[in-house]
């Protein structure tokens, strides 16, 4: 697993007269690996998670990313206007999230911490979050921690959808709680 994330050792040879060393290219010229692609239904969001690995700075930028593109976009204290000058928050912006996660293979304690913090911050506006397509480690994850209770984990995308725009899952408010019969 962590071979993945190892640099290969490159040969040590120094370069010959016929083949000159290229200069590496400055870090800002790098460019980002793309975590995720979006597609937006009705009021809903569904990002699928390109990335097998969610953890740490890449959890954060993809929470930010997706963060950023909802309705509540504008509430946040690190919003930038977009190249047209709206910084988000508008009525046409998506207000639930469907988070297709078929490509994960692991995600670290960060990334459900991130992803808490995000349907709390919807939730407080009517905003919710499902999960569709989790593998089975990712999904034991969710159940590990009892967040299986406030992301529903769906197997079709379609079904999320219906999940979050019926108002299935999210945190528990503070207020008393049914009995289950």
């Amino acid at each position: 697993m962590f071979g993945k994330l190892r640099p290969k050792p490159q040969d040590q040879a120094t370069p010959s007269a016929e083949s000159p060393a290229k200069p590496a290219p400055p870090a800002s010229a790098t460019p980002t690996r793309k975590l995720a692609n979006y597609e937006t239904l009705g009021q809903t969001l569904v990002v699928t998670v390109v990335a097998d690995i969610l953890s740490g700075g890449d959890a954060r930028e993809l929470i930010d990313e997706i963060a950023s593109r909802s309705a509540y976009a504008a509430d946040r204290p690190d919003a930038r206007p977009s190249l047209d000058g709206d910084v988000g928050g508008h009525a046409s912006a998506p207000r639930h999230f469907v988070l297709d996660l078929q490509n994960v293979e692991y995600m670290d304690s960060a990334c459900l911490g991130a992803m808490v913090e995000l349907l709390t911050s919807m939730q407080s506006r009517g905003g919710r979050i499902a999960l569709v397509n989790a593998g089975r480690n990712v999904e034991y994850l969710f159940r590990l921690t009892q967040l299986d209770r406030v992301f529903p984990i769906c197997r079709e995308v379609m079904t999320a959808i219906e999940a979050v725009e019926r108002g299935q899952g999210g945190l528990p408010s503070h207020g008393k709680k049914k009995k289950r019969a």
